[in-house]
């Protein structure tokens, strides 16, 4: 017997919204490539890179503008405790301060010429940085905003390229080794003595991992790179036992190293590699890969809430996300004389959903099919046709679980009706 599938009609001729999550470029003024953003607001956020590369807008990315530093060094990561305090890390163990949102920024003194990958901090005072190169890694702290940085860890299986607190004491860093397609040293350090001593955590053989964030105590992602389409990993016990999540976006699964990483909460979660962003609305159960402007490579990602989030990546691009509603309208007129009637059946269904609909005049008809991100998955009419009574036959046996809608338009007049599928 075939699959069948629950039907459940929106009845309601109302205006239909539904969410198609776009991911809009904003104008850099650079071509650099940019490898890390942070915003600490939705206005003030910043935008870090190559040779020296600073960029700061104070309107949610609309206009971004260069912050100027007489430095040539590549830049890694950007952190920032509110909007006027922050850090940068970067190559030869630069790591800038400021106090003003960035008009002027004052080398810390690190005491390593190792690159640094990652910077963190808790508050205005205490905050951690990690980094190294292929052979070696290191971890710095500081408890004092970084006036003075002291190492905490060194390692001899490769670079640290992430770290995360949750406070002074407990924290996370994650990194490897991909030296000859190595990649057996991944790596996730755990401490619960602010970095004074860290005891390595079992994971299962991916390769170097690049971020790392945790929600709480218990639950926490890592990202990375994998050759077998597994590059993201999940606990739910602080890291004691780490599981690898299938990366799996309908049809596309990814094997590219996964750079970045967003949790907003327990089931909105966001990675990326170089080519593509993936959205999980279910705790990384399923994953749906969104659209953006341009093919640029991707650097990483970062959302400050569910609304509000930016990636950047090659030749300075910077994406901002947002909700675009798309807005499919049921427009009555006074003088409509359609006679439009419409519904689907049966209900329950099997595979084929029978879409009927019929009208009283001669009229062009299109037919089409959305998913609850306003994409079109199939038009099913696209004609003129004499008034009458028609059946057409929506095959969703190849599409997921979830919620769809037909949207019917006759001549000027359009109309929507909601379908779920439940496998």
């Amino acid at each position: 017997m075939s699959s069948n599938f629950m039907v459940a009609l929106l009845l309601s001729f109302i205006p239909w919204f539904a969410l198609a999550q776009n991911w809009k470029l904003q104008p850099s003024g650079t071509n650099r490539p940019l490898r890390d953003v942070y915003f600490a607001t939705s206005l003030h956020g910043w935008a870090v890179g190559d040779s020296g590369t600073i960029l700061h807008t104070a309107d949610g990315g609309l206009e971004w503008t260069t912050q100027p530093i007489d430095l040539s060094d590549h830049f890694y990561a950007a952190f920032f405790v509110d909007s006027v305090t922050g850090w940068i890390a970067g190559a030869n163990g630069t790591l800038l301060y400021t106090s003003d949102g960035g008009n002027i920024w004052q080398r810390q003194q690190t005491n390593t010429s190792f690159h640094l990958r990652d910077v963190f901090f808790i508050d205005q005072s205490t905050g951690w940085a990690v980094g190294g190169n292929i052979f070696q890694g290191i971890i710095i702290g500081t408890i004092d905003g970084g006036q003075s940085w002291n190492e905490l860890s060194d390692s001899t299986r490769g670079s640290y390229l992430g770290v995360f607190f949750l406070n002074e004491q407990e924290g996370w860093v994650v990194g490897g080794e991909s030296l000859f397609d190595n990649f057996e040293n991944d790596i996730i350090l755990h401490t619960v003595n602010g970095g004074i001593h860290w005891e390595e955590q079992f994971t299962p053989t991916i390769g170097p991992l690049q971020k790392i964030f945790f929600l709480d105590r218990n639950t926490g992602w890592a990202v990375g790179h994998s050759p077998f389409a597994e590059g993201a990993l999940r606990t739910n016990n602080g890291g004691f036992a780490w599981s690898p999540v299938p990366l799996q976006a309908g049809p596309i699964v990814t094997s590219e190293i996964l750079r970045g990483l967003a949790v907003v909460d327990s089931q909105k979660i966001w990675i990326s590699d170089i080519h593509a962003i993936y959205h999980s609305n279910d705790g990384g159960q399923t994953w749906v890969k969104q659209e953006r402007e341009s093919s640029k490579f991707l650097s990483t990602i970062f959302f400050l809430n569910l609304t509000h989030g930016w990636a950047v990546g090659q030749d300075g691009a910077i994406w901002k996300y947002q909700e675009k509603t798309i807005s499919v309208e049921s427009r009555d007129s006074d003088n409509d004389d359609y006679n439009l009637a419409h519904s689907s059946f049966p209900n329950p269904a099997t595979e084929n959903t029978q879409i009927r609909y019929s009208f009283s005049k001669d009229s062009d008809v299109v037919v089409r099919v959305y998913d609850l991100l306003g994409r079109m998955v199939a038009t099913l009419v696209n004609e003129h046709q004499r008034a009458g009574m028609y059946t057409v036959s929506f095959d969703g046996k190849e599409l997921p679980s979830g919620v769809y809608y037909y949207q019917i338009s006759i001549d000027h007049r359009t109309e929507v009706r909601k379908i779920l599928l439940v496998r």
